[in-house]
């Protein structure tokens, strides 16, 4: 709509049903957007019987099954030519194409529960859900990446620890999606306080720079400002990552503790940080 500002009710309420609902296809690589939209009376989904009293309705393979409804939005270069998001180049060329699974697999599993019975006959049993779940919440983090201990040796004073994190499921590199998501593995010791002593730290993230070579840090400067990939260390598909720390063991230590986080600096005011695994040793074993 061009209002930027935010100044009308339509734009301020985002992406929205509708807007999913009214893509009729999709052509990577076409400007200025790859998505083809048809606003009007009928609304397209993976139903192919689907009646409604709000409008009319009309099947669409893209919406069936097809990852380049995700693309669309998951894959994007700006105007300066910078890859600010390459979710579905990643998921491209990782092994889940020939497997045949989807975007939608992921985010938009089939669930049980009821489409609106007063508007689509015959009601369904299983939908796909509707929440989007990306990274964000720590169960759908975890489900596709593995945190446990390579080996532990315990010494006098210290000890050396290795960790493995690996990316067993997640469809792209991790963390997906804007650079203002991190993983973050913390290797500390347990002494009974809140915190963890002597906490040490590996991160996971992609960097995109300005022109001037500096590191982008909020959402908007990202789309905008991009001119380059900065350092990317990211946990490709399949991939396992070694890391091995030295960590000193005060007295009455109670265990050796790794675990990953997951950060998301979208909002500067309030940055979420969840743990989404944790592994122990516990003292004595």
């Amino acid at each position: 709509t061009g209002d930027w500002a935010l100044e009308g009710a339509l734009a301020r309420e985002g992406v929205t049903c509708d807007f999913c609902h009214t893509v009729a296809g999709v052509e990577m690589g076409r400007a200025p957007h790859p998505f083809d939209l048809q606003p009007g009376p009928v609304k397209r989904g993976p139903l192919e019987y689907a009646k409604s009293t709000a409008h009319l309705t009309a099947y669409s393979v893209l919406h069936k099954s097809s990852p380049l409804l995700c693309a669309s939005c998951h894959e994007h270069r700006n105007a300066l030519g910078a890859h600010v998001l390459s979710t579905y180049q990643e998921w491209a060329t990782g092994p889940y194409p020939a497997r045949g699974q989807t975007c939608q697999e992921c985010h938009m599993p089939m669930v049980p529960g009821d489409t609106v019975p007063e508007s689509l006959q015959p009601t369904q049993r299983r939908i796909n859900m509707h929440r989007m779940a990306g990274g964000t919440p720590p169960g759908r983090v975890h489900v596709g990446l593995d945190l446990r201990f390579g080996s532990v040796a315990i010494g006098a004073s210290s000890a050396d620890v290795e960790v493995v994190v690996a990316n067993e499921g997640v469809g792209h590199a991790a963390p997906g999606g804007l650079s203002t998501k991190s993983l973050v593995l913390a290797v500390g010791v347990d002494t009974g306080a809140a915190d963890l002593a002597h906490r040490r730290e590996r991160v996971y993230r992609r960097e995109m720079k300005d022109a001037g070579g500096r590191v982008l840090t909020s959402p908007a400067d990202m789309f905008l400002k991009s001119a380059s990939v900065g350092e990317d260390s990211r946990i490709r598909q399949k991939e396992a990552r070694r890391e091995r720390f030295t960590v000193p063991l005060p007295e009455g230590w109670k265990a050796i503790v790794a675990r990953l986080e997951y950060r998301d600096a979208s909002d500067p005011a309030a940055p979420k940080v969840r743990v989404v695994a944790e592994q122990r040793r516990e003292r004595g074993r």
